[in-house]
């Protein structure tokens, strides 16, 4: 479910998500890559700014995956294997791709706490 608009800039809704070590070797590439700007992953013509949303879709037509795969197939490509490999782990999958319980009470009783996401977050960073 997607937040709604006035929400946005709220900051006790902000989606943590502990980084797995492999993330965070990528993200050292990165930044040596892109300087140590504001952005990981900067907009090519002007480096204040982050890149375009349509970016990484142009990037992976390019790679030969036209008409094959988008950005967006990767958050179902980690729902699917993730949900496969862990159906007991739903909840903490579901908070990891930052989805909201589809009713209150599932919400209020159901919700896994930081911690237990965090350490599952790590534990499925080493898959």
């Amino acid at each position: 479910m997607k937040l709604k608009l006035q929400h946005k800039d709220d900051e006790e809704r902000d989606h943590l998500v502990p980084m797995p070590s492999q993330a965070m070797e990528t993200m050292k590439v990165l930044r040596s890559l892109t300087g140590r700007g504001p952005f990981v992953l900067p907009n090519g013509r002007h480096a204040h700014k982050h890149m375009s949303e349509n970016g990484l879709g142009y990037l992976l037509n390019r790679a030969g995956y036209h008409h094959k795969h988008v950005p967006l197939g990767f958050r179902s490509t980690f729902s699917t294997n993730m949900n496969e490999l862990y159906p007991a782990d739903r909840q903490i999958i579901d908070l990891m791709l930052a989805h909201t319980p589809k009713d209150k009470v599932e919400g209020a009783y159901t919700a896994p706490s930081t911690s237990s996401a965090a350490k599952s977050s790590r534990s499925f960073g080493r898959i």
